[in-house]
C-alpha cells in the first residue's frame, strides 16, 4: 500500500520539475547538499505521513514543514553569529 503512494509521488515529482537534475549539473557543491538533504527530509515526512492513522491534513502537514524550515533558519542564523 504504501510503495503504491511513494511511487506515484515520486512519478508527479519528476513531471512538476523534470529540469532539476539539469540544473544540479552546474550549482555550486554546498547546493547540491542543500538540496539533497532537505529532499531526503521531505521524503521521511512524506513517508511518515503516508503510514500515520489518522492521517493528518495536507494543510497541518504545511504547517509542520514551514514551521521546522523556520525553526532550522533560525537555527542556522544564530549559529552563524
Amino acid at each position: 500500500m504504501i510503495e503504491g503512494h511513494i511511487i506515484v509521488i515520486f512519478q508527479q515529482r519528476k513531471l512538476v520539475q523534470p529540469e532539476i537534475p539539469q540544473q544540479l549539473e552546474n550549482a555550486p557543491p554546498v547546493s547540491k547538499y542543500a538540496f539533497y538533504f532537505t529532499a531526503g527530509g521531505l521524503w521521511n515526512t512524506m513517508v511518515h505521513w503516508i503510514k500515520e492513522e489518522p492521517r493528518r491534513t495536507p494543510k497541518e502537514m504545511t504547517d509542520y514543514i514551514l514551521i521546522t524550515f523556520k525553526e532550522i533558519g533560525n537555527a542556522v542564523y544564530e549559529h552563524a553569529l
